[in-house]
């Protein structure tokens, strides 16, 4: 966004005005000395007037003159700093001028009853923003993004009103206040710049690891614009700490105290973080074929915590990526040990956000764990939620490809939920979407909750995938899902989830049971 000075006209106008009285008085008088007999009594007065006049415009003249000289320093600072932070001189916002336009902004608009939102985005971690050896990529990128939000919203198709946003960079943050009502329009706006990053990215215009961070702040009634940047920081924070593309600031992230944050890395540093197990039934095998290992807390004083107890308090730490890890190596680790003492073994199925999947040692990181316990990959399956794969479905698509090649297994988790797209099972190379427990839930009393699982079984299996669902707890759920042709069923009524002895002691009993079975044949 190039700061305009508006005032500029007025001031213009207000020097032109002050000169041309100035030289109507010098001419009045020397028009008044030569000509006395005419002006007599009245030339006093009206020299008086004049003077009065005069002076007020003059005033006007040297403050005018001042605001002028103070707004082209301003636009001259702006310039200079853009050439360091931009690599191109331009009138881009920087944090002040945005600030000054959003406080003028708000002020305008408080009558019309909008929503005031502020968003701060960056292209990428900030640990790699704060790289000093990547500065010229950087730079590069930073620049490529302000010409596309200038271009972005100088195009009147109606999608963005100008007059409604304002948009800034400061320190590697893009920042921006919008005014609307339409909460839909923030997201387009995500959508649209997170496109544009991959875009670079995908034309290989970009030599660096790209994911967009988002923080939003709705912003309060009377709240000041800094405030409302401060949440919004916060925010983007809470995005790349927790690996989400976006997040909306909530008064709860200003509540996490040092103690609650300690005490989950207390846990995992004292290995208190442990995987149970909830096995998987095949509907059509009769038999149990996987399971998943799920986060549990073994604490010492309050016994077995499950996730509610904590994962919250790890989402504020931002440690939720470090417990995903934590399980997927003690996962791996069990298995390889059960391997080792010549067991019977299913394939495990862990859980991993955005942070790991897209980071750049994700693939090594699963290789090496593997080898680390010499586990064969097909025991392993990776479950990634939905929106994954969308927030960058070409390197989504490039690390499932390597991980199927590897001989590992991907599931797409939470089908079904918020903004799912159907495309996604066409173009992603899954082997099973899970649909989420919120319809199972609903399945025996909704019948648009059973049409739409239905529905769901039936496409995962045109496009040759498997379909599992979570949180099946009653016969009469298992019945009515056999019957939709359901391939794979996880929850309470199989079993819950268990540690790993209970859980071997299952596997090795259904194995036995199976072997028994063979024998007397």
């Amino acid at each position: 966004m190039k700061f305009k000075i508006k005032p500029l006209t007025l001031y213009r106008i207000i020097l032109w005005l002050s000169f041309a009285l100035m030289v109507a008085f010098i001419v009045f008088i020397v028009v008044a000395a030569a000509l006395p007999s005419v002006f007599k009594d009245k030339q006093v007065v009206l020299i008086v007037l004049f003077a009065v006049f005069e002076v007020g415009f003059a005033v006007i003249f040297v403050s005018s003159g001042l605001a002028i000289t103070s707004e082209k320093r301003f636009i001259n600072q702006l310039i200079i700093e853009n050439s360091y932070t931009l690599g191109e001189p331009s009138q881009f916002y920087n944090l002040d001028a945005f600030k000054l336009r959003a406080d003028r902004l708000s002020h305008r608009r408080q009558y019309l009853k909008k929503d005031r939102y502020v968003m701060i985005f960056t292209p990428t971690a900030l640990e790699i923003t704060s790289n000093r050896g990547r500065e010229r990529i950087l730079t590069n990128l930073n620049l490529q993004l302000a010409k596309f939000l200038d271009k972005l919203f100088a195009r009147n198709n109606g999608t963005y009103d100008s007059r409604n946003i304002v948009y800034g960079f400061s320190r590697g943050m893009f920042l921006f206040c919008l005014f609307t009502n339409d909460n839909s329009l923030v997201s387009k706006l995500m959508s649209d710049i997170s496109n544009e990053c991959f875009r670079m990215v995908n034309e290989d215009k970009v030599k660096i690891w790209v994911q967009p961070f988002y923080g939003i702040k709705l912003m309060e009634k009377d709240e000041s614009i800094v405030s409302a940047i401060e949440d919004a920081l916060i925010a983007r924070d809470y995005s790349e700490k927790n690996y989400e593309s976006f997040t909306y600031f909530k008064k709860s992230f200003r509540d996490i105290t040092a103690s609650s944050s300690s005490r989950i890395y207390k846990a995992l540093e004292n290995n208190e973080i442990i995987p149970f197990y909830q096995p998987k039934y095949s509907v059509k095998e009769k038999r149990f074929v996987s399971c998943e290992a799920l986060a549990r807390w073994n604490h010492p004083e309050l016994g077995v915590l499950g996730p509610n107890k904590f994962i919250d308090d790890a989402e504020k730490a931002g440690l939720l990526n470090a417990i995903d890890v934590r399980v997927f190596e003690l996962a791996v680790k069990d298995l390889g040990e059960a391997l080792k003492r010549g067991r019977h073994v299913l394939p495990v199925s862990v859980n991993f956000s955005l942070y790991e999947f897209f980071s750049r040692s994700f693939l090594d990181t699963i290789v090496d764990t593997l080898k680390k316990y010499d586990v064969p990959p097909k025991y392993l399956e990776i479950e990634i939620v939905e929106t994954t794969s969308q927030v960058n479905k070409f390197l989504s698509l490039s690390v499932i490809r390597r991980l199927k090649s590897l001989g590992v297994r991907v599931l797409m988790d939470d089908f079904g939920v918020g903004y799912s797209q159907i495309d996604n099972i066409r173009q992603i190379p899954f082997d099973a979407i899970k649909i989420d427990k919120s319809f199972t839930d609903r399945i025996l009393t909704d019948t648009r909750t059973e049409s739409i699982v239905h529905y769901l079984i039936e496409l995962a299996h045109v496009n040759n995938m498997e379909a599992i669902i979570e949180g099946v707890e009653t016969k009469e759920q298992v019945d009515l899902l056999r019957k939709l042709k359901i391939d794979t069923i996880q929850g309470f009524y199989y079993s819950r989830p268990l540690p790993i002895g209970d859980y071997n002691e299952l596997v090795k009993a259904q194995f036995e049971k199976e072997e028994k079975k063979g024998a007397k044949k």
